[in-house]
């Protein structure tokens, strides 16, 4: 057993680099600033996709339905094309 214990541990330190890798700044999370682009095009009158991923709370006449129509009143000119992905029958956690 330490024989193999041994070699599984040299075997294992042949495999690091020879050199550390260089750092590189990491970031979290990268916004694409998606939203004033939406409202934008909103504002100009341009067709906007909006999907609603979820599960029954998301199929009912809800939020969805809400939010469609505040989007249709308040950007009359936009043309709001809905896809509603909602599965019924599934928890809300489903569309994540």
């Amino acid at each position: 057993m330490p024989l193999v214990l041994t070699v599984a541990f040299w075997a294992g330190v042949s495999m690091l680099p020879a050199q550390p890798a260089a750092k590189e700044e990491l970031m979290e999370c990268q916004p694409r600033d998606g939203l004033p682009n939406v409202f934008a095009k909103l504002q100009a009158g341009g067709p906007v996709r909006v999907a609603y991923l979820g599960g029954s709370i998301t199929e009912a006449s809800g939020w969805r339905v809400l939010s469609r129509r505040w989007l249709a009143k308040t950007y009359p000119k936009a043309k709001v094309t809905e896809i509603n992905a909602a599965i019924s029958g599934t928890g809300a956690e489903f569309g994540v």
